[in-house]
């Protein structure tokens, strides 16, 4: 179990800048449609708030990524997460 979790620990670790990035891209564009959604008619209510949701989405599964990666590390490191 230990080598498991010592192995998803380095993949998810491994990609976690990449991962981040994509997430703040991805939640940027969707708070950007929201914002545009209010001011333009086009858009339905549920389209609204599908963009809203989806921006607050990937904001959290960015934070809860760093989540993971502390609790999958080996209990000898000494793991700091910088922004």
């Amino acid at each position: 179990m230990r080598a498991l979790k010592t192995a998803c620990f380095h993949l998810l670790y491994t990609f976690r800048g990449l991962f981040r990035l994509a997430c703040r891209i991805l939640g940027g564009f969707f708070l950007l449609g929201f914002v545009f959604s209010l001011f333009w008619d086009h858009f339905t209510t549920g389209q609204s708030i599908t963009a809203l949701v989806m921006s607050v989405g990937f904001g959290v599964l960015a934070w809860y990524y760093d989540l993971l990666l502390l609790k999958l590390k080996a209990d000898a490191v000494d793991l700091v997460l910088m922004q």
